[in-house]
């Protein structure tokens, strides 16, 4: 690494390198031809070592360059390096500055899903509700740009504003949660927020969330006349969950009771008894195929059934407790089916001691389960 300069020895980590190149006179905060400083090399390859050298060497931390006008912040935020950002916000960078998108570090964090840096920067004073300089909110982003449930499930829960609209499209963080076809931010959204009215929310279209679908109701030139940012026409249906497809349809409807079948699947708890038990099922099924005699082309048609029975389960039952039901549901299944085994098929062939020592030695799933489920609680 002697051979080196500044910018490709801070890109690679090579402190000592870089500390021979400033000590002979290279200036801490010199631009390369990207227009950007040592500190920004630093940030993006999270070289925490170096940024607390450049730092204290008196790297502007606050420097903006590249081609998006960004802060060192900025580029470690985009990149998820949690420990670079908590570095350099000890030293005092400024999370509000906006890049030459219009974005401060909470938008990108949001933007990209890094759950953990959202958390960080509205625990420092960040408002949960900035709004970059289109008007866009942090939940706004999370709900167009990211597919997971988080980082749009800690936004509402650290009161994000469900009902705020943007000010160049007027689009609500629903409206962007449909237009980037994101399930589980839209499911979240209806689920936590329908009774504040924002269903009925339209934006300067004249949109509701409803009209961003393909769906009868709205005409087709009403439809047609929007034109995204994103340059993609409205979404189909398919990627929206049953329960909640029906909201948004009913919602356009005049209230109509439900039928039995109906009624049912809305049950919170029937949702959350499905969400448990497909594992259990899925399990056994598979199981049961292979242990069968039976030709490769009928196993093959039995998993295929297996699959459709899981797919269709998930689309008329799940919601966005997913993530909260079908983990305990593959851990019990899992356990379950562990125990089946031992007394149906093993325990008979070996001695009632280590009966009794696998029993004791698998309280410690029991043990840790009950560790998580208190600490998840508290």
């Amino acid at each position: 690494m002697s051979s080196f300069n500044a910018v490709k020895a801070t890109q690679y980590g090579a402190l000592e390198r870089v500390q021979e190149i400033i000590e002979g006179g290279y200036s801490v905060n010199t631009r390369d031809e990207e227009n950007v400083t040592l500190l920004h090399w630093a940030a993006i390859n999270n070289r925490r070592e170096l940024v607390q050298y450049l730092v204290k060497k008196g790297a502007d931390l606050d420097a903006v360059g590249g081609e998006l006008m960004s802060t060192p912040l900025h580029w470690a935020t985009r990149q998820g390096h949690t420990q670079v950002l908590v570095l350099l916000l000890q030293y005092g960078a400024d999370p509000s500055i906006v890049d030459g998108e219009g974005c401060a570090c909470l938008h990108l964090a949001a933007q990209f899903g890094h759950t953990a840096i959202v958390g960080y920067l509205i625990a420092k004073g960040q408002s949960v509700n900035t709004q970059d300089e289109n008007g866009m909110t942090p939940l706004m982003w999370s709900c167009y740009k990211t597919s997971s449930i988080d980082p749009t499930r800690l936004l509402i829960t650290l009161g994000a504003s469900l009902t705020m609209q943007d000010s160049a499209k007027g689009n609500t963080a629903l409206h962007w949660a449909i237009i980037g076809k994101s399930s589980s931010s839209t499911s979240l959204l209806i689920n936590k927020g329908k009774s504040t009215g924002i269903l009925n929310i339209q934006n300067s279209q004249g949109e509701k969330p409803y009209d961003l679908l393909q769906l009868p109701g709205p005409s087709q030139n009403q439809r047609n006349s929007h034109n995204h940012s994103h340059g993609a026409p409205p979404p189909s249906l398919h990627w929206l969950p049953y329960r909640i497809r029906n909201i948004l349809v009913n919602n356009e409807k005049p209230s109509t009771p439900l039928n039995p079948i109906r009624r049912l699947m809305a049950m919170p708890y029937v949702r959350a008894a499905a969400m448990l038990a497909v594992p259990f099922i899925a399990f056994f099924s598979i199981g049961f195929i292979l242990d069968i005699t039976a030709d490769y082309l009928v196993k093959l048609g039995m998993f295929v059934m297996v699959y459709l029975f899981v797919n269709g389960t998930s689309y008329f039952f799940f919601d966005e407790r997913i993530m909260s039901f079908l983990p305990l549901g593959i851990y019990f299944s899992t356990i379950f089916w562990m125990y089946y085994t031992w007394f149906q098929y093993v325990h008979q062939f070996v001695s009632p001691m280590l009966t009794v020592a696998y029993m004791l030695g698998t309280t410690g799933l029991w043990y840790n389960f009950y560790k998580v489920k208190y600490t998840s609680e508290i």
